[in-house]
């Protein structure tokens, strides 16, 4: 009930430019269109994450390694999923798109070394100089995930220069991260750096827009309510965002390439929407939403983790049923063999009782079968 639904709407709608940008470039349309088209749309999901993060930092006040933490954990889940889907469908895919050659050489020989990368979130802060290509690398949307991650590790220091400074602070930051948009020092971030702009630098403008949005509106668009339909694509539009990639890869396997450019574009998005829209909810719902969950849990400050306590989250998303059902057959399976009933054996122990509430009274030894010897007596055994 208190989610801005302005902020769901919008992140829907951006990421289906992206999936469209990429339908027609897999489909032969390599125009400029296309290219600022899917380069808007980040910016937008930028500002939009500038927004976002500044509401948590202000509301929540959490610790810095706490606030990290649950951010990896919203990010990396989804991606790793859908970089090892990738990963699956790379011999599949690899070749049949011209447009995606040299990209393709480099992760032939630079793998591990990609693989590193993405594995650690930190493939948008490789130059290009040091490994070719590493921001497009297997899937080439994720690029701007570790750009997002980036723009996670200096939001907290960031709100604390603008608290410090105020409007002062803004216009240093803005200034500073104007220059980078001037012809030359664009051309040198492009070509040495990233070219589709996953460096901090390269973007920190519009991050730093959203966060005075923020600042300066925060009823920004809340009060609006929408068609539960597109506020249930915004839901699941960071899983729409990475997995259509390797969708669209798969299919244009499938599609001639004596078809026209629109006949193929057509084709991949009537047959690709779908697809992508199915395996988006499933990412959501079993991946997504678990791993915010467990990451939310395991964070708890000053709260002991026990190995019971961290299933819960996941065992609330049905995640474990199965696997509990599956292990406990095992289980009984693997000691069916070894359940006999005990040697009926009844050792017998003689105690010596001493009576400290009644003063004067003899010590009588007695016999006690060995169940019994449990007393609130003092009691001293020899067996």
């Amino acid at each position: 009930m208190n989610r801005n639904q302005t902020l769901d709407v919008s992140r829907g709608f951006l990421s289906w430019i992206v999936v469209v940008v990429h339908v027609v470039w897999l489909a032969g349309y390599h125009g400029s269109l296309q290219h600022y088209a899917g380069s808007y749309a980040v910016d937008g999901f930028v500002i939009l994450s500038g927004f976002v993060i500044t509401q948590l930092l202000v509301t929540k006040n959490e610790p810095y390694r706490i606030f990290i933490f649950r951010r990896f954990m919203r990010l990396f889940p989804a991606f790793i999923v859908c970089l090892a889907i990738a990963l699956l469908v790379r011999p599949l895919t690899s070749g049949t798109a011209p447009t995606e050659l040299i990209r393709e050489a480099s992760e032939n020989r630079f793998f591990w070394w990609h693989l590193g990368a993405h594995a650690s979130l930190i493939h948008g802060l490789v130059p290009t100089a040091w490994l070719p290509l590493s921001q497009l690398a297997f899937l080439p949307p994720g690029w701007s995930i570790s750009l997002e991650f980036q723009l996670y590790l200096v939001a907290p220091l960031v709100l604390w220069w603008l608290a410090r400074f105020g409007l002062r602070g803004f216009l240093v930051l803005a200034i500073c991260s104007a220059v980078t948009f001037a012809p030359p020092i664009a051309w040198r971030l492009n070509n040495i750096w990233s070219a589709p702009g996953a460096f901090l630098p390269q973007r920190f403008l519009f991050f730093l827009v959203g966060m005075m949005l923020y600042l300066c509106a925060r009823g920004f668009g809340k009060k609006v309510t929408y068609w539960q339909g597109f506020v249930r694509l915004g839901e699941v539009s960071y899983s729409t965002y990475l997995v259509h990639w390797p969708i669209l890869a798969c299919l244009n396997i499938f599609v001639p390439l004596e078809w026209s450019r629109m006949v193929r574009a057509e084709v991949l998005f009537a047959t690709g929407a779908p697809l992508t829209l199915l395996c988006s909810f499933l990412l959501y719902r079993y991946v997504e939403c678990p791993g915010i969950a467990l990451g939310r849990h395991l964070s708890k400050p000053k709260t002991e983790i026990k190995m019971g306590s961290a299933r819960k989250p996941l065992a609330q998303h049905g995640i474990l049923q199965t696997w509990d059902s599956i292990s406990g057959a095992l289980l009984r399976k693997l000691t069916e063999n070894y359940d006999h009933p005990p040697l009926s054996v009844k050792p017998r122990i003689i105690m010596e009782i001493e009576d400290s509430a009644i003063p004067g009274k003899a010590k009588e030894p007695a016999r006690f079968e060995a169940e019994e010897a449990l007393t609130p007596l003092k009691v001293k055994a020899q067996i």
